[in-house]
């Protein structure tokens, strides 16, 4: 329906809005079983949250917040502007998900990242209502700000590719739905910065498992041995990791290009070193 109604959609909202709300909201159930309860252990999912408790979550919840997140990058994406009374609300129901502390929140990797693209298209509409009421696009600004704040110290202590390309990717397209002058100078270098130390050491994990898969190898029966197509896999997960982080860093050239000038001479160095490692 919002699809064929796009903007008049909006009065529907107030009255779907806070079941999705509730639908994004990871709740965890007590692992003490009920008396009489039939607790089937192949529907949920243990585990601890940040004050040390566990807890079990039912496997469809995981579900059904992907499903939230979907319906709401439909709005975003079919309202665009119009969505703009609702974007701070929205932003404050998917904050949650935008950590990764919590390993309740971990489990949900796939959650995350469409959290992280749904943010994204947050930032889109502030930007567009604020242009259409002739207002100043603060909104948007806080929301990128917002989600930086949140998501980058959490990828400084990220190891894991899959996760780290996630939040890359949504870095990327949440700078890019901000546009031009969203982000000043400081803010340009710091980026830059954690861009370059996590490829770096996206470079040095791919070296490592090299080194342990010769290591496994050596010695090996000839049938045990990997062919070439396994010695070309090695490495993908990492190698896609780090494309979504060369990718932030062009949506950082890309909205902020004068402030980026400073950054372009360590920007060639670190090509030159990363490209002598391929």
């Amino acid at each position: 329906i919002c699809k064929c109604l796009k903007s008049d959609f909006a009065p529907f909202l107030p009255h779907l809005l806070p079941g999705l709300f509730k639908q994004l909201k990871l709740e965890a159930e007590d692992t003490t079983a009920k008396p009489g309860a039939d607790d089937d252990d192949d529907e949920f999912i243990t585990v601890s949250t940040n004050d040390g408790k566990l807890m079990k979550v039912r496997t469809s919840k995981f579900e059904e917040v992907q499903q939230a997140l979907a319906t709401l990058q439909t709005y975003c994406t079919m309202m665009e502007g119009s969505f703009f009374d609702y974007v701070p609300q929205t932003a404050e129901a998917l904050l949650p998900l935008l950590s990764s502390s919590d390993e309740l929140v971990m489990m949900c990797d796939e959650a995350r990242a469409a959290a992280f693209q749904t943010w994204a298209s947050l930032i889109k509409c502030a930007r567009s209502g604020a242009k259409e009421r002739n207002m100043q696009a603060t909104i948007a600004t806080e929301l990128l700000r917002n989600f930086v704040q949140r998501v980058c110290p959490a990828m400084q202590q990220d190891d894991d590719p899959d996760s780290l390309r996630s939040a890359a990717d949504g870095i990327a397209e949440c700078l890019k739905a901000a546009g031009p002058g969203c982000i000043g100078g400081q803010e340009v270098s710091q980026l830059t910065q954690q861009m370059f130390h996590l490829i770096d050491e996206s470079f040095k994990r791919t070296i490592k498992e090299e080194q342990a898969r010769k290591e496994g190898a050596a010695g090996a029966p000839a049938e045990l041995q990997g062919d070439e197509d396994d010695e070309d896999n090695e490495g993908g997960d990492e190698e896609g990791c780090r494309r979504s982080l060369e990718d932030a860093m062009g949506a950082v050239m890309e909205v902020a290009p004068q402030e980026f000038m400073p950054c372009l001479p360590e920007c060639a160095n670190r090509m030159k070193q990363w490209l002598s490692v391929k």
